[in-house]
């Protein structure tokens, strides 16, 4: 089992998710400020995206490389 402490002391951009309820209280409160919503928005999706990441990872040791590959693509659409 991991030492609590160091744990703690991991680096992680989990604390990012602080982000998301300031984004929605900007969005409420000051919807005129454009940028800080954009620039607390960018901090706010960085975690997001490393679950996502993870999630599909794990998708891809489940189900095969084939449908974990197509998880971890981006959707296309031809023209």
């Amino acid at each position: 089992m991991p030492h609590p402490i160091r744990s703690l002391l991991k680096p992680r951009l989990d604390w990012l998710l602080v982000a998301l309820p300031v984004v929605v209280g900007l969005e409420l409160l000051r919807p005129e400020a454009h940028t800080w919503i954009f620039f607390t928005a960018c901090a706010a999706i960085v975690p997001l995206a490393g679950w996502l990441g993870r999630a599909t990872e794990l998708l891809a040791e489940r189900t095969g490389e084939g449908i974990g590959g197509m998880a971890e693509a981006p959707a296309r659409v031809d023209p």
